[in-house]
């Protein structure tokens, strides 16, 4: 089992909205498909202004040539609207926890082992070795508010 982060757009997909009203979630698997799996550990990374991670979830399908299903598609912002809604490679997430506030790139970076942590830079599925995935879990399970 592998710990990823994914990255959202907010210019694309409006995460906060989607992770206050769905349980679960279609994701876009650009990157590492032979390696992402069914069962593994992902955190939401949002990018843009305010770039945090937002929720930790479980990837609770294999990768699949899906479309956005409607309650997932109206997250989808209008100038992203056909990525939601062509069939490309897409894994199925299961929220386990979120928090809007999250884990701020800035906080990330000031934990020992964590501050090379190249998420936002490498694309949209990062893998993250042992070690920092029990710091992120570590720093998310001390987060206050988490459901």
């Amino acid at each position: 089992m592998a710990t990823w982060i994914f990255v959202c757009d907010p210019k694309k997909f409006r995460i906060d909205d989607a992770l206050q009203e769905l349980e679960e979630i279609t994701w876009l698997v650009k990157q590492n498909k032979n390696s992402i799996s069914y069962d593994d550990d992902v955190f939401i990374y949002r990018g843009g202004n305010k770039n945090a991670i937002v929720s930790r979830a479980k990837i609770n399908s294999e990768i699949g040539k899906l479309v956005s299903p409607p309650e997932v598609l109206k997250f989808w912002t209008e100038s992203a609207r056909n990525d939601g809604n062509l069939p490309r490679d897409r894994v199925w997430l299961w929220i386990e926890s979120k928090c809007i506030n999250g884990l701020s790139h800035d906080h990330l970076k000031s934990i020992r082992g964590l501050e090379n942590l190249n998420v936002g830079k490498q694309g949209t599925n990062l893998q993250v070795s042992i070690s920092e995935a029990i710091l992120l879990n570590e720093e998310w399970d001390k987060r206050p508010n988490n459901n």
